[in-house]
């Protein structure tokens, strides 16, 4: 080995001396770091995923989809979710694959308002508690303003859209029989190895594979199909109740827009009609089947109805999610009703929560402790005030319009299937909102800003050319 290391350290050619002495001196590096680290499974794993990462940076298109796929590694850095760690990654080889991009391909119609909202939240940080802390958690939001503006630009045609969707529906299907298979193993609650973000995934993949399997043709539709009846299994089995009221009321918003709008969607009525009664008929065997099958579920989806439990026992624990929502909930709209102007602060509620806290200090730590609020409209109001959930319902709005104008400019054809698709994927994000605040930080942000970028990217395409340019 050493004598072939010196052979090829007297080669002529530099590109294969860059390379003797890159692998050196990592070979170095990694043996210290290993030795330091006594055998640390995740440091001998570090070099190995550094290689990779490197080697997805050849291609654009590798580096997005590998983000996609980021979105469903339950992994964290620090306070930072994989994805948006990785979509400082993702920028950078946009940098080095569009060295010639133009700013025109940057141009978005929600730019403008989401400029406005970002303004509007600007003066909560004259209330933060942590302003330091506010501001290191703003990467959250240049994850989203990043991944937003880097698939407007780089997504050039229909097929790197496809391309995108299949790459989260062909994860999500993984994920879904990881979930049935930890079910067949009696966990509670399966998740998967994505974590309990699953529970949005499946219900935003569902809508997606619906709206394909409607609008799309032939082979695909019924692929589509099949990965439904896929998320439908993994999304009951999570036992996530917010995951099934915000899928079926996208469903509801979508099927009713198509009945009422099809010269717009390009879906004719009858299609949707046996679509709606074929999909009612798949869900009710599904669901119970699976019902039958792990009796609990149903026990989970009752018990926030149940009466006869006290919610909050002798020791402070509480009997099911609802009731600790609700002691979140308190807490934040305390802190709305201090500071209802400017709020707390962005990203600054899990650090003045104790401020704005009524409850006894057993019941704060259990369940409102370092949380966010758990729900967007309570998290922007708390946070940002009034100004700032004036921002927030400006670019909402202009999401929402951008979304359903796509639509109705697409033409049909597989223009018209995606973009039917990536609007019922924003759809539910909007719905979910009223559920969780997980749209706003971590994993689901990244989800939120490749879902808008794509629907603004394929309303930017050329019609002529929508499928002719595909990103390199």
């Amino acid at each position: 080995m050493i004598a072939a290391a010196l052979t090829a350290a007297r080669a002529p050619d530099r590109e294969l001396r860059v390379a003797l002495v890159s692998g050196t001196i990592l070979s170095l590096l990694f043996v210290i770091m290993v030795a330091q680290s006594g055998g640390d499974l995740r440091v001998v794993l570090l070099f190995p995923a550094l290689a990779l990462v490197s080697l997805l940076q050849v291609r654009f298109t590798w580096s997005l989809g590998a983000l996609v796929a980021c979105l469903y590694l339950d992994i964290h850095l620090s306070i930072f979710s994989s994805a948006v760690v990785y979509s400082l990654i993702v920028g950078i080889a946009f940098l080095l694959h569009h060295q010639d991009i133009e700013q025109g391909s940057f141009t978005s119609p929600v730019s403008v308002p989401l400029a406005f909202y970002c303004l509007c939240a600007l003066p909560s940080f004259a209330n933060a508690v942590q302003p330091l802390m506010s501001v290191v958690k703003l990467l959250n939001a240049a994850s989203f303003v990043l991944v937003l503006y880097v698939c407007t630009a780089a997504l050039r045609s229909v097929d790197d859209i496809r391309r995108l969707w299949i790459v989260y529906l062909a994860c999500g299907a993984a994920n879904a029989l990881d979930v049935i298979v930890e079910a067949g193993r009696g966990v509670g609650r399966p998740f998967g190895f994505a974590g309990i973000m699953f529970g949005d995934y499946a219900g935003l993949g569902l809508c997606v594979a619906l709206a394909l399997a409607v609008a799309g043709r032939g082979k695909e539709a019924r692929v589509a199909a099949a990965v439904a009846a896929l998320f439908i299994v993994g999304l009951v089995l999570t036992q996530t109740r917010n995951s099934w009221l915000a899928s079926g009321a996208t469903v509801v918003i979508m099927g009713a827009f198509s009945l009422l709008r099809p010269g717009v969607t390009g879906i004719p009525r009858v299609r949707l009609i046996r679509a709606g009664a074929a999909g009612t008929a798949l869900l009710i065997v599904i669901a119970v089947a699976v019902l039958l099958l792990t009796p609990r579920v149903a026990v989970r989806a009752l018990n926030a109805t149940e009466s006869d439990r006290p919610a909050v026992d002798e020791e402070g624990l509480v009997s099911n999610s609802l009731v600790s929502r609700a002691m979140i909930w308190d807490t934040a709209l305390n802190a709305f009703r201090a500071h209802p102007i400017i709020g707390v602060g962005v990203y600054g509620f899990p650090e003045a929560s104790k401020m704005y806290s009524r409850l006894p200090p057993l019941l704060y730590e259990n369940y409102v402790f370092r949380n966010s609020a758990h729900q967007t409209h309570l998290a922007v109001l708390s946070e940002t005030g009034l100004l700032g959930g004036a921002g927030y319902l400006v670019f909402m709005v202009a999401c929402v319009s951008a979304a359903f104008r796509t639509i109705a400019r697409s033409g049909g054809g597989p223009r018209g299937t995606y973009a039917f698709a990536g609007t019922s994927a924003l759809m539910y994000i909007v719905v979910s909102m009223f559920f969780t605040d997980a749209w706003m930080w971590g994993q689901g942000i990244v989800l939120f800003a490749l879902a808008l970028g794509s629907i603004v990217a394929l309303d930017k395409l050329p019609r002529e050319k929508a499928g002719a340019h595909a990103v390199r």
